[in-house]
């Protein structure tokens, strides 16, 4: 470990960000790249700097809004986001089990508990992962995966993930043996294996002749839910962008609603806790239910989660 040079890469990291508002774990990557230091000196380097982040004060505009909001919870709330989030993995249930999981991580002398929130998930007891000697097992929040195990479709049914990124919560849909249908306005971001219908196309204007029994929207949103894994989020996010989330949601709710069967489900997701981003209202939509998880209660991120259907006369 070369500590001058790790400290070099932590203030020229920060004066970047500054400036430019670039998340902290792309500037580290490319800086210890360059640098030629290792994952363990990357790791360091990231978790320094987000300590440095998560003791810096949020924006006047988001404690205004979380404080309206939250009213005698915020403080509770505010100091869970503070705080590191715990390591959860994902396990592909189709390929292996949590039990068989759980043995090779004791090889990695890693403790594992199970999630309320998601029978794919374990929650482990530290950070210190080799992922290469696990195949079937990705990072992912249980707050995250709860949203994907939403979606209850069977073998019959024809399931649109119109943001499906980069597949995380499709490869847990695929358990079910469901036609899936995988968009992304991001061709990069679609990796998904075969027995998925993979499209780069903006989910707002996707046609389709094909209506889905079940529609999943994980749209892109503020991320606020997920502060205690990026608290460098505010180096980016303003007031502004809210706004411009609600609008983009609303659009690409409202093109789901079109693709949806008369007996269908959409499921609407973000990883937001401000309510202008998680609508229980959409036109020509009803809800049949809603739920908004957070740290301090679940000690998930932050997801909402609403449930629709259409409207009938």
């Amino acid at each position: 470990m070369n500590s001058k040079l790790i400290k070099t890469v932590i203030e020229d990291t920060l004066t970047r960000h500054k400036s430019t508002g670039e998340p902290v774990n792309n500037i580290v990557k490319e800086f210890t790249a360059k640098f030629r230091l290792g994952s363990r000196d990357r790791n360091l380097v990231n978790e320094t700097i987000f300590n440095i982040f998560r003791e810096k004060p949020w924006p006047n505009w988001f404690l205004e809004l979380m404080k309206s909001q939250y009213n005698s919870e915020f403080h509770d709330l505010e100091l869970s986001f503070r705080k590191r989030a715990r390591p959860v993995l994902a396990v592909d249930l189709r390929f292996s089990s949590l039990m068989s999981t759980i043995e090779e991580l004791k090889h990695q002398e890693i403790e594992c508990a199970f999630s309320k929130f998601s029978k794919n998930a374990l929650i482990l007891s530290n950070h210190k992962v080799d992922l290469s000697k696990l195949e079937h097992c990705w990072w992912m929040n249980d707050g995250s995966q709860y949203v994907a195990l939403q979606i209850k479709s069977d073998a019959t049914q024809f399931v649109l993930d119109l943001c499906a990124g980069k597949g995380g919560k499709t490869r847990i849909i695929m358990e079910t043996g469901a036609k899936i249908t995988a968009i992304d306005i991001n061709k990069n971001r679609l990796t998904l294996s075969k027995g998925v219908k993979c499209i780069n196309a903006d989910g707002r204007f996707f046609k389709s002749k094909q209506l889905f029994d079940w529609i999943l929207v994980d749209a892109p949103c503020s991320g606020t839910g997920t502060i205690r894994h990026a608290p460098d989020l505010f180096g980016r996010l303003k007031l502004a962008d809210i706004q411009k989330f609600a609008k983009l949601q609303t659009d690409l709710i409202l093109n789901a609603a079109k693709l949806l069967k008369p007996s269908g489900i959409l499921v609407y997701a973000t990883c937001s806790v401000l309510k202008q981003e998680n609508h229980e209202y959409i036109e020509g939509l009803k809800l049949i239910s809603n739920k908004q998880l957070l740290p301090n209660r679940d000690d998930t991120d932050g997801f909402y989660i609403a449930n629709f259907c259409k409207e009938t006369n």
